[in-house]
Formats: C-alpha cells, sequence, structure tokens
C-alpha cells in the first residue's frame, strides 16, 4: 500500500514546483510516506524505494526531460527529510539497509530460498494447469518440503506462486498481461509523460513481488488498477 502511495505526493509536488507551498506539503507528504516505508524495517520495502527512485529519474530523462532536474530534486528531497527524521533510528535503518548483514536476515534470506526451491518442486508435480487458484499454502501442507521447518506457507514469489496455482497455461496469460502492461506504459510516456511516476511505482511494486507476495491481496490489487487507469488514462492534461 505505501509503495502504491509514492507516486501521488511525487506527482503533485512537481506539476505544482511553481506554488511554494503547495509544493513544500505535496513535498512533505512524500517525505512521510518515505518515512513510513523506512520505518516497517522491511528489506522489500527499502528496495522497492530504491527501485522507485532511480526509475522515476531515468524514466524522466528518457519520456519527461523538462521535468528532469525537478523530479531528482523532489526525490533528493523527500529521502533527506525522511532521513533528518529517521536519525534516532539510524542504527536499525543501516542494519536493515545491510540487507544480509544479521544472523536474522541471513536466516531469512536463506528460507526464502528454500520456499523458492519448494516451489519450483510443487510446480513440477502439475505444471501445466497448477494446482488451483489459491491452493498455494494447501499444496505446500501437503506436499511440500518436509526437510526443515518452515514458519509460512506462502509462496513469498508471486511469481512462483502463479506458476504453481496457475500451471504453464496461466503463468502465459500473466505473462502476455505483463508485457501489455509493459507496452500501455511505454506508449502512455510518450503521449503522457506526467505518468512517470506511476509507472516508476508500478514497477517498484513488481520487483518487491519477487520477494514477498502480496499482489492478490485486495487492497494492493485495487490501488494498482487505480495507477494502471492513471496511467492509461485519456483525459487531455496541462502542465503549468
Amino acid at each position: 500500500v505505501l509503495v502504491c502511495s509514492l507516486p501521488f505526493p511525487f506527482h503533485m509536488a512537481l506539476v505544482n514546483r511553481k506554488r511554494i507551498l503547495v509544493f513544500i506539503l505535496h513535498l512533505l507528504s512524500f517525505a512521510i510516506v518515505n518515512v513510513s516505508i523506512i520505518v516497517s524495517f522491511s528489506r522489500s520495502g527499502y528496495l522497492a524505494l530504491l527501485v522507485f527512485d532511480i526509475l522515476a529519474v531515468v524514466l524522466s530523462f528518457g519520456f519527461w526531460r523538462k521535468y528532469f532536474v525537478s523530479v531528482i530534486l523532489v526525490a533528493a528531497l523527500g529521502l533527506s527529510a525522511s532521513f533528518c527524521v529517521l536519525l534516532p533510528e539510524k542504527d536499525s535503518v543501516k542494519q536493515t539497509g545491510s540487507m544480509n548483514g544479521t544472523t536474522s536476515q541471513k536466516r531469512s534470506a536463506e528460507g526464502r530460498t528454500r520456499k523458492w526451491a519448494e516451489a519450483i518442486e510443487l510446480f513440477k508435480q502439475s505444471p501445466v494447469v497448477g494446482t488451483g487458484s489459491g491452493n498455494y499454502e494447501l499444496a505446500s501442507r501437503l506436499y511440500g518440503s518436509k526437510k526443515y521447518n518452515s514458519l509460512s506457507y506462502r509462496s513469498t514469489n508471486t511469481a512462483l506462486q502463479i506458476l504453481v496455482e496457475k500451471g504453464l497455461i496461466g503463468a502465459t496469460v500473466y505473462l502476455i498481461a505483463f508485457f501489455t502492461a509493459c507496452f500501455c506504459c511505454f506508449r502512455s510516456m510518450r503521449s503522457r509523460p506526467f505518468c512517470v511516476p506511476f509507472v516508476a511505482a508500478l514497477f517498484s511494486l513488481f520487483v518487491r513481488e519477487m520477494f514477498f507476495n502480496t499482489f492478490f491481496d485486495n487492497r494492493i490489487f485495487g490501488l494498482f488498477i487505480v495507477m494502471f487507469f492513471i496511467i492509461n488514462q485519456t483525459v487531455e492534461y496541462s502542465e503549468d
């Protein structure tokens, strides 16, 4: 939800950059979302935030060059304000940012790789049609690896979850949908470059889904649809 919330204040700060008070208000809102993601102490959240900022800068250079400097400024100010607020928690932030520096993080990473290996084995049991939508947890309980104790029966990877539940047929459909979405985003950025932050947020969400499966959560999917609609909406837009 927080990752999906990133582009809204970011976009509004950019298009209102000449209205100082409004710009500051939206910049503060963007910083608050940044802080919320950082204090979640989620490594996938940190990665998604990093991907969002990098993609926003790269895509603005390619499609929204008029705002390129402004994009860098807003991203830098938002992150700077966030880190200033988080100074009292700097040690915890550094620890989470190390990604694999603590025993807990190493065990978590090891657990994820084991779950991914388990997902591949589950996929092999029904590679064509899969185990059925929503059946990943049941399949993991019944047919998953018994070599180690797991605190979770989730796939921790949306792509693998789709592969296990939908099989090759369903995964192919999702893959077509993904490339269609990429094409729509590319076409929209060429004609309506103001949607760059929303595209950056979508792809940062995709990156996060490679490490934690939340895409089929109703709240996430609803926000995904809203952003995709904004990216592909046809209403004429005028910049100040």
